[in-house]
């Protein structure tokens, strides 16, 4: 989403052409990876109220 943008309404976040495309693409893909861990966790605590962390554990053991 935030290339579309960027893209579409001329974004000076992200280049748009070349090496400097790929590296910051390379560098935006690897934060995104880095954060489904933790973000997940999260809104699984989330939607639960906080209240069954059991549950969230006896998942992470499967």
């Amino acid at each position: 989403m935030i290339t579309y943008l960027n893209d579409k309404y001329g974004g000076k976040i992200i280049p748009k052409e070349g090496m400097a495309r790929f590296k910051a693409m390379k560098w935006l893909m690897l934060e995104n990876k880095g954060l489904h861990g933790p973000y997940s966790k999260f809104m699984f605590i989330k939607r639960n109220g906080g209240e069954d962390m059991l549950a969230y554990k006896n998942i992470q053991k499967r």
